[in-house]
């Protein structure tokens, strides 16, 4: 029993003389701002992180010991981290420590790393891992194709600086650079920003929030930032010219909350095809002189969307200059109209479209506000009484447009630049063709305007560079012919409608196939270099003003007249002109257009009309008419030009009991036919 007691009591001995730092306090959990931890004899194993921050830097030692191990689960589930670097001398990394830290950008593993699992490291697949070369962490990510970047060990992963309450951090490895903090970036020159450093090597630039507002050229001449910054939601206002000469930016997002745009904040941006403006956006620019437009020099865009139901502000007129290569302009289905009013004078080639509706026809109040279907053949409802502005602008899909009984105007760009626009079938309600409506359809052929059209705008038809045939009947309602309506036509012969008062300023400007014009007497006012450009053996015709006109300009020139016969104009195919005092038209046209039957004697050139027994005879060079064989003595007697027998009009109308009144101011012989 003795010796039981003295072995016992030896084991005791050894025990109590052995350290306890293995198990004793010193192995507990404790913290400072940033960490929570463990502390063996010599070494430090971060168990726990109690910041706040973006970017955590682990340090290489805590209270004089060496980290060396991140615990399981350290920083599991931290979505605020960004960039993480690990010091050297750290070996292990414990399973989950950066589970679903999802915003995580980029992880710095050092080469001492011994112990990893997948399951350490985050779920963002975007995350890049930074490993030395030759180390075991390289080993690691590369056999299990992951991304990363290598580095020498004399490599600086990032570096980091601060202005006033802003903070940046650049990395060298990814060429990122991140700006956080609160409140606003603050206005710097073209040169003076404190990551200027970076401008021609940074490839992306993250701005997080609490960012208020992005001063003036703050990030000017990022060339190689792609394909687009991350502007936060808190921004609202960016400067001028912020991201001026970003030369590789591909997209700019606008998110809601900005609600002020800079001059030439974007400007030169020349990569940028699509823009993308949010809802809360009231300003684009501040100034009224082109270069300061925010979207200056964007030669590259295709697309921009408006996302705010009330159009913007815009001191500088065209937003959209220099964006020669604009197809689609999106805007909110509410405001279509405004946004129309306020753009559409300035732009060239591309068609409005209105966010989330999938309606082809979109129709209010009897306007066709918008087509935005791609249909070839298209027939205007019958509800609709005005094509909108911009309805169908630079639709290249259609080819035909049959147009509804009601329709009775078309408004300014209705139809431009629809270039596969062959035909269209206007109605005889129809009493305006305004601005530009058809400018630039360069398949358009020919056209026939309905009597019930007064007014054909300035730009109607411009550069509508097929259009040979344009037609008028003899009831022409038409009062304007607008400046530049035909410019650049390939009309050959047009003749004015009897009734025009207007033709505008280079109306057929550059119509260099037109051969023949005639102007009535009704034309009070024709425009400067109304034929400017045109064949250069041009024959102009008509009565008054024309030959005035035509005398300045020095076109050779012929006075001709208008002959109507019961409210209808007569269109002859030799023209009705004025010799000796007497209006002289084609025999055998005015014969039956006033119900005779003729016949030509060619042997004796003699002519007879029958009209409800009366017979009217006549021969070339005879000053005598036989009406029923009673001579009848003619002012002027008939006459044989160019293949056609021209008769005095008059003298044939009244043999056939017809009243005769000459209009002289118009030039216009009007004929009421004798009644059955």
């Amino acid at each position: 029993m003795k010796k039981v007691l003295s072995i016992m009591l030896i084991i005791l001995v050894v025990f109590s003389s052995m350290p306890m730092t293995v198990f004793g306090a010193g192995n507990q959990d404790n913290s400072n701002d940033e960490f929570t931890y463990a502390l063996s004899e010599d070494n430090a194993i971060i168990t726990g992180y109690n910041g706040s921050d973006l970017f955590v830097d682990i340090p290489s030692e805590i209270d004089g010991h060496s980290v060396t191990e991140i615990s399981s689960t350290t920083f599991k589930n931290d979505n605020s981290i960004v960039g993480i670097e690990i010091p050297n001398g750290v070996t292990t990394i414990g399973q989950g420590a950066f589970k679903n830290c999802l915003k995580a950008q980029y992880i710095s593993l050092p080469a001492t790393l011994k112990n990893i699992d997948t399951n350490t490291l985050t779920s963002n697949d975007d995350c890049v891992y930074i490993v030395e070369r030759n180390s075991d962490a390289e080993k690691f990510v590369t056999e299990n194709d992951m991304n990363y970047k290598k580095r020498f060990a004399s490599d600086k992963v990032s570096e980091s600086g601060q202005d006033d309450n802003i903070s940046y951090r650049y990395n060298n490895l990814t060429s990122s650079l991140y700006v956080y903090g609160e409140g606003e970036i603050k206005n710097y020159n073209s040169d003076n920003q404190p990551w200027k450093n970076y401008k021609s090597t940074a490839k992306s630039i993250d701005l997080f929030d609490g960012i208020t507002s992005i001063g003036n050229y703050a990030f000017y001449n990022f060339t190689s930032v792609t394909p687009e910054v991350t502007i936060p939601s808190s921004v609202e206002k960016i400067g001028n010219s912020a991201f001026d000469c970003c030369t590789s930016l591909k997209k700019i997002t606008i998110p809601d909350n900005v609600k002020i745009i800079g001059n030439r904040a974007f400007g030169s941006c020349t990569s940028v095809t699509e823009i993308e403006l949010g809802t809360g956006l009231i300003q684009l620019g501040t100034d009224y002189r082109d270069y300061n437009n925010p979207f200056y020099y964007m030669t590259g865009v295709k697309k921009i969307t408006f996302n705010s139901e009330k159009v913007p502000t815009t001191p500088c007129a065209d937003t959209f200059e220099y964006m020669n290569n604009l197809e689609t302009v999106y805007v909110p289905a509410k405001s279509y109209s405004q946004y129309v009013e306020r753009f559409s004078s300035y732009i060239n080639n591309a068609k409005f479209v209105l966010l989330n509706d999938d309606t082809d026809f979109i129709i209010e109040d009897g306007v066709l506000k918008l087509y935005q279907g791609n249909d070839a053949n298209i027939v205007i409802p019958s509800d609709v009484t005005e094509i909108g502005p911009s309805a169908f602008r630079n639709n290249a899909s259609i080819k035909t447009v049959e147009f509804s009984s009601n329709v009775e105007k078309i408004s300014n760009n209705a139809f431009m630049g629809c270039t596969s626009l062959k035909s269209v079938a206007l109605n005889n309600k129809l009493t305006t063709i305004s601005y530009s409506s058809f400018n630039s359809c360069s398949a358009l052929k020919e056209i026939t305007i309905p009597d019930s059209v007064e007014t054909i705008g300035d730009y109607a038809f411009y550069f509508c560079d097929r259009l040979s045939d344009v037609s008028t009947s003899e009831k022409s309602g038409i009062k304007t012919i607008g400046s530049y309506a035909f410019y650049g036509c390939t009309i050959r012969k047009f003749y004015v409608p009897y009734g025009t008062e207007s033709i505008g300023e280079g109306a057929f400007k550059n119509c260099d196939t037109l051969t023949y014009i005639d102007f009535p007497g009704t034309v009070k006012e024709i425009g400067d270099n109304a034929l400017y450009g045109t064949y250069s053996d041009l024959k102009t015709a008509g009565y008054g003003k024309a030959a005035e006109y035509a005398d300045k300009n020095g076109f050779p020139f012929t006075e001709t007249v208008r002959v109507r016969i019961d409210g209808r104009e007569i269109a002859f195919d030799s023209p009705a002109r004025v010799k000796d005092g007497c209006t002289m038209v084609p025999m055998r046209k005015i014969f039956e257009e006033l119900g005779a039957e003729v016949e030509w004697d060619d042997s004796t050139q003699t002519a007879k009309g029958e009209k409800s027994g009366t017979v009217c005879t006549f021969s070339i060079g005879d000053n005598m008419l036989y009406k029923n064989g009673e001579a009848i003595e003619l002012i002027a007697p008939a006459i044989l030009e160019n293949n056609r027998t021209l008769v005095h009009v008059r003298a044939i109308a009244e043999a056939f009991g017809a009243d005769v009144e000459w209009i002289g101011d118009t030039g216009l012989v009007e004929i009421k036919s004798a009644a059955e």
